[in-house]
């Protein structure tokens, strides 16, 4: 059963106190069939105000909303969203104390209804504000910078509330793309389009098949983030707590640039045009309807395991790039990739040794050596632009692959993955660090952020911009004698580690994606797992890199409309195998603790 108790242009102290619809909207809903407000009328029928909490309470008292449901069903739920008007009404932003003042009473109207519905014992839902069309900041001559700050301040104060009560909360800002009209209404740049009210459904009926909402408020899980949608990079879950509100402001001003829809999806919304034939029958198909028909489809969203890798891209550092410090030059990354899967697989690789997170971004000239060497030992060239300057522009050269369908994204989902980028990047972001021999935490964190942004921006790029998967990797910890030759102390070094490693799982988590932990599986008191030098692969740790890639391909769910991010790491030969585990903020709070627990082992090979 579901009850529709909102009211279009309602405000948050109008939840609280009632409102009378507009005389339009009672006309509209009449003419399309759709039920009636649930007006409480005058003596003479004429509609007066909907006071939505009365009416629950009336309903509780009354028995209409049922408590005692079978198991396999989530108790009653009331969805709440509250605070796009209120925020309308700030506009144009002229005063910065009214954006606070404004902010206070919408959020004291929340806090006040939130404890009415856990009065009652109902379960919530908390739907967010969203960011307007991008034609917004046109017609009010607004920066986008100063809405988003807004936007921030307002979503801040939302998430807590939500962590406070332990509630779930769907994110529409990061869900609607700014830059995407068809998430518009034809006739309004704040109101959602009947394509994202269809994102809207897809995650409440998520967070029905997902979340736990049998959580005290004050347990870990009780307040989770919902955002994305399956028809774009999937659903992706956050936990809502310190880092995620620190992290949203960052994210919404760089992400939602990227999230253009491709010409062809657009064609398949022509929904809100304001003049197609057919939009009239379209648009009386509202939320409402659309949670009835998700909920009841009770459609499986897990994914088959047996799928077929397609083609593997190779992208960063050495850690993938490393033929030149190896005993057999022949067998880097790339061929054991080939050799695993029995050439049944494509490998291109577009790693260059040493390189830093920006010459991923930006662009590399790989070193004569490297480039001497591929020749002498029969390996194929970097592919360089020779009219740029020699460049190698991984991003660049995989997005003409992709034009030119070297490399196919658009495969058989039902038996295929489509192609994987491997990215490899921070272990020469944080090497170039220690090159005046000092430990300076500032320049450290700084460069770490760096790291962090960038990676972000080629996440962004992959997943959104070029449509592949993505497998993140963690470089290993160099073998022992490493620290020393810098003059600082393993924990100095894994203080570092922490720093970059931590930032990657962070946003790794954030995207749903696979890690590869290569700093739990290299040992680094053990020198057969390094090649010519203490910071580069052997053969024999080459292999381990290949079969967790290997391992990822079967184990991680790439073409599930649902995913949350795992972390891989271990040997195939060892007695536990490969483990995997969760990305989590409590793993993160252990990764240090958890290297620098690991002690030298009574071989031969520790003194080697």
């Amino acid at each position: 059963m579901i009850t529709n108790l909102a009211v279009d242009g309602s405000e948050s102290r109008h939840v609280l106190y009632g409102i009378e619809p507009n005389a339009q909207l009672i006309a509209e809903r009449k003419k399309l069939s759709l039920e009636p407000y649930p007006c409480d009328f005058n003596d003479d029928g004429n509609g007066s105000r909907v006071y939505p909490t009365s009416i629950i309470e009336e309903m509780l008292a009354t028995k209409s909303i049922q408590f005692e449901v079978p198991n396999c069903y989530v108790g009653p739920t009331v969805i709440v969203s509250v605070g796009m008007v209120d925020l309308k009404n700030l506009i144009p932003i002229y005063d910065e104390s009214q954006i606070f003042t404004q902010m206070m009473s919408w959020s004291s109207n929340l806090e006040k209804l939130l404890k009415e519905l856990r009065g009652y014992k109902l379960n919530i839902v908390l739907v967010s504000l969203w960011e307007p069309m991008s034609d917004f900041y046109t017609l009010y001559e607004t920066p986008r910078d100063a809405f988003v700050m807004v936007l921030n301040v307002w979503m801040s104060r939302l998430f807590t509330m939500a962590h406070e009560w332990g509630i779930p909360v769907i994110d529409m800002s990061r869900t609607l793309n700014t830059y995407d009209r068809s998430h518009y209404a034809g006739n309004s740049i704040f109101d959602n389009s009947s394509k994202s009210a269809s994102f809207l459904v897809q995650l409440i009926d998520f967070v029905f098949k997902h979340h736990d909402f049998s959580h005290t408020p004050k347990e870990e899980g009780a307040s989770l983030i919902y955002f994305g949608s399956s028809a774009f990079g999937g659903i992706r879950m956050q936990k809502n707590d310190m880092v995620a509100r620190e992290t949203y402001e960052y994210e919404i001003k760089n992400r939602t640039a990227f999230k253009r829809v491709e010409k062809e999806e657009k064609n398949n919304y022509n929904d809100d045009d304001g003049g197609d034939a057919g939009d009239d029958d379209e648009k009386k198909i509202d939320v409402v309807s659309n949670v009835v028909q998700s909920t009841s489809a009770n459609t499986d969203t897990s994914a088959c395991k047996a799928l077929k890798p397609t083609h593997i891209i190779l992208m960063g550092d050495s850690v993938l790039d490393d033929f030149y410090w190896l005993q057999d030059k022949t067998k880097d990354v790339r061929q054991q990739i080939l050799d695993t899967y029995h050439n049944r697989v494509k490998c291109t690789n577009l790693a260059v040794d040493e390189s830093t997170s920006d010459d991923v971004l930006y662009g590399t000239n790989p070193l004569f050596v490297y480039v001497d060497a591929r020749k002498e030992f029969g390996l194929a060239p970097y592919p360089t632009d020779k009219n740029n300057a020699g460049k190698v522009e991984p991003l660049k050269i995989l997005k003409r692959m992709i034009d030119s369908k070297e490399v196919v994204v658009d495969v058989d989902t039902n038996t295929h993955i489509k192609p994987t980028v491997v990215l490899s990047i921070g272990g020469n972001d944080g090497r170039v660090l220690l090159f005046d021999f000092t430990f300076n935490l500032q320049n450290i964190a700084e460069g770490m952020n760096k790291l962090q942004q960038n990676f972000d921006t080629i996440v962004q790029t992959l997943l959104y911009e070029l449509n592949v998967n993505v497998i993140a990797v963690v470089v290993y910890e160099p073998y022992s004698d490493f620290a020393a030759g810098f003059n600082i102390s393993r924990d100095q070094l894994l203080q570092i580690f922490e720093l970059g490693a931590n930032n990657i799982f962070a946003l790794a988590e954030m995207y749903a994606l696979p890690v590869i932990d290569l700093s739990r599986t290299f040992d680094p008191f053990d020198r057969t797992h390094y090649g010519s030098t203490s910071i580069e692969p052997s053969n024999l740790s080459g292999q381990f890199i290949v079969d967790l890639i290997h391992f990822v391909h079967e184990d991680f769910e790439f073409n599930a409309s649902v995913k949350t991010s795992k972390i891989y790491s271990g040997l195939k030969s060892d007695a536990k195998g490969i483990q995997k585990e969760e990305n989590t903020q409590s793993f993160r709070d252990g990764y240090k603790q958890a290297l620098l627990a690991r002690k030298p082992k009574n071989d031969t090979n520790a003194s080697k």
